[in-house]
């Protein structure tokens, strides 16, 4: 008998393999059609092999794949995955793999175009017919698509006598022709020490700590050109999608090649093609987000992680990985070079370079060689004079004077919305969502009261508490800031780019492109937009409410805070016009505000990394975070109690459980546990995962091995 070993998406295997027979052998990574429960859904075949079981086993009803989907590579990536991450190992094999070819119950095959070719020529055709038969001879082939409505019932006819086939192909991606317009750089002596120091075909971790407008991705480009020119695969990595089309053209510019695209913007069919693109050595240079990390590459011989230092990396859903750390796996497994670039990077990767983990490259200087002049307001004298203007004088004279000189502006706010908070005139309560233990945001646009956490939204704005309807808008959001900024600058040209007005395809790409091409004078926007973007007549920086995440009681926050002002200031005055970074601020003297205004990474690092020290916090020690979600408190109380005592019975520093904010109508409770050893840790880890029969439970419990940030 020959057994089949699936894994499949369905809460009764509880991440178990399930056995099935078949009357053929099917490999590793096909995928098949099986019945469970008689429900038919779609499994991930994990092997196959000839044998005798003590229980009935079903049939295979059907091999979806003539050959492996997925390779060996990403295969034993996703096994090394789930255990990295305590993930079922279908949930990392859906990660890895695009939309139309995961296992899953949704299975969603890939676009199919129906084709015609010539096959034979009759000498008994028409005239009409010999013209499209003509066509046919010089094309060889067309989509039945393209062919005129007038001619369809000709080809229809043609079919018939056999002169004409029709098939069926996946639709192919369709490369653009682009043309290098852009050479060379003259390096500096820094950018040319950092190329010479990068070792190609051999692995080993660089970070490139350089400061904002140092030139950073022109070494990116010259360390590529080695690797092209040894035909091997570039795959660069950026936090965000607004990121990728200003570093697509640089490479597209340099290479004169159609770059690959991989990120959540793209569709599921882009994806796909995209997919198959780098599997089929079709392109050998890939620019993404995070899940671009899994594309099967078969020849890497660099990986970029620019601003590495980004929280965006992590992906905060099952399973939950950092891009980082997939990253060093699979360039170790290429024996290719992997760079980290940051202006600010993350504690762990600067800790790492200065115990020579980490080959540390510095690029200290501008190109232009000017850093901007930050200015600090204090807005608490604002509140001294009974003020409560959002833009200070300082801020509005510089806007008014770029204005005047045709330059142009960001503001950074890092919230959406109009305004965060409605509150209740009558008992002073804010708006709550129903479902979740946070506050509803007032969106004008859509005139709508919406949970950032679960995304419920209602436009009704009766109290939940009192039942009254008299509302006082508090707080401020990008929406509300745009308004503000329209009608103080009624002269100006003014943008927004938050999460809400780019959720349409391309809407990065066309904000950023309008702004470059200075259709945009003010550009106001989420954190979205204080990274790496290079604007040459950008001249003042404001940085409005500076200090909110410093507000947020996490080990990380201080970190987080100290990157979003550095990063942001880095996008004023890196030409040729001189630059100006305004920091509106209520805690002026925090030593991450302070260090931010000067640039002064080596001092905040310093200083946040004796706290870590004090706290026992990363990079110190090793963090997982273990969250319990179920309606009923008494089943997670019990559970997170037995969870609790494993641990510690271990010897692992366990903080908790504590109780958590409910969610999507989810109770939830935390425990948070230390260890100096990663390789210890996660052993420990999966002891206590099967000791206490997780998988058998009905309560959500998720591992979250090295967090960015604690649950709230």
């Amino acid at each position: 008998m020959i057994l089949v070993e699936v894994y499949t998406q369905n809460p009764i295997a509880h991440n178990q393999k399930l056995t099935y027979e078949s009357d053929v052998e099917i490999p590793t990574g096909c995928r098949v059609l099986i019945e469970l429960r008689n429900r038919q859904i779609v499994g991930f075949v994990d092997r196959c092999y000839e044998g005798e079981v003590d229980f009935e086993t079903k049939k295979v009803l059907e091999v979806i794949d003539d050959e492996p989907i997925i390779t060996k590579e990403l295969f034993d990536l996703a096994q090394w995955l789930s255990y990295q991450t305590l993930s079922p190992m279908i949930r990392c094999l859906q990660a890895i793999l695009p939309n139309p070819l995961r296992p899953s119950k949704s299975f969603k095959a890939p676009v199919i175009v129906r084709m015609i070719r010539l096959i034979d020529v009759d000498e008994t055709l028409t005239p009409r017919q010999t013209e499209v038969v003509e066509v046919l001879k010089k094309q060889g082939e067309m989509p039945y698509s393209d062919v005129h409505q007038k001619d369809k019932a000709i080809v229809r006819a043609l079919i018939k006598k056999g002169v004409i086939e029709q098939y069926e192909i996946e639709r192919d991606y369709e490369e653009e022709i682009v043309s290098a317009t852009s050479e060379h750089k003259k390096l500096t002596a820094d950018q040319q020490k950092a190329v010479e120091t990068v070792t190609l075909n051999n692995y080993q971790s660089y970070l490139l700590f350089g400061a904002t407008g140092s030139g950073k991705t022109e070494v990116y480009l010259q360390i590529a050109q080695k690797v092209i020119d040894q035909k091997k695969q570039v795959l660069i990595l950026v936090p965000e999608i607004s990121l990728t089309p200003q570093m697509i053209e640089r490479f597209e510019s340099r290479f004169g090649q159609d770059i690959g695209i991989y990120h959540s913007g793209l569709n599921n069919q882009e994806k796909y093609e995209q997919y198959k693109r780098v599997k089929e050595n079709k392109v050998n240079i890939i620019v993404g987000t995070r899940s671009c990390v899994f594309l099967p590459f078969s020849n890497l011989g660099l990986i970029v992680l620019d601003e590495e230092h980004d929280p965006s990396f992590k992906q905060e859903t099952l399973p939950y990985y950092h891009a980082r750390e997939v990253a060093h796996y699979r360039a170790k497994l290429h024996n290719c070079p992997i760079i980290l670039g940051s202006a600010s990077p993350s504690l762990e990767s600067y800790a790492k370079a200065i115990k020579n983990v980490y080959t540390l490259i510095t690029l200290p200087q501008r190109i232009n060689e000017s850093f901007p002049e930050v200015k600090v307001i204090d807005m608490r004298a604002q509140l001294r004079q009974l003020k409560n203007e959002v833009i200070s004088q300082e801020l509005d004279n510089a806007i008014r004077d770029a204005l005047d000189h045709k330059q142009q502006i960001i503001l950074l706010l890092n919230r959406r919305s109009y305004s965060p908070i409605v509150q209740c005139q009558n008992c002073q309560k804010a708006l709550e969502c129903p479902h979740c233990d946070t506050t509803l945001a007032y969106h004008k646009e859509s005139n709508a009261y919406i949970c950032h956490t679960c995304g419920y939204s209602q436009r009704d704005n009766t109290c939940n508490h009192c039942g009254g309807k008299a509302v006082m808008m508090k707080g401020l959001g990008t929406q509300r800031l745009e308004e503000v900024i329209k009608h103080k600058y009624p002269s100006a040209t003014v943008a927004r780019m938050d999460a809400d007005t780019t959720k349409r395809k391309n809407a990065h790409f066309k904000l950023l492109n309008k702004f470059q091409n200075r259709e945009i004078d003010i550009l106001v926007g989420t954190q979205m937009i204080a990274k790496g973007l290079d604007m040459p007549y950008v001249t003042i920086v404001g940085i409005l409410q500076a200090d909110a995440s410093l507000m947020h009681d996490d080990f990380s926050s201080t970190e987080k805070a100290f990157s979003l002002i550095l990063q942001a200031s880095g996008r004023a005055g890196r030409h040729d016009l001189k630059g100006s970074v305004y920091v509106q601020s209520y805690l002026p003297d925090h030593y991450a505000i302070q260090y931010a205004l000067r640039q002064n990474y080596i001092g905040f690092f310093q200083e946040e990394m004796n706290y870590r020290h004090q706290g026992n916090y990363p990079p110190y020690i090793y963090l997982c975070e273990i969250v319990l979600s179920h309606t009923n408190l008494e089943k997670i109380n019990e559970l997170a109690q037995r969870l609790a005592y494993a641990a510690r019975n271990k010897g692992l520093n366990t903080l908790g459980p504590a109780p958590l904010r409910k969610l999507s109508t989810m109770k939830r409770a935390r425990i948070v546990i230390k260890h100096k050893n990663h390789a210890e840790l996660l052993e420990m880890l999966h002891q206590i995962h099967e000791e206490c029969e997780i998988s058998t439970s009905n309560i959500q419990v998720i591992f979250n091995v090295n967090p960015q940030q604690l649950s709230i």
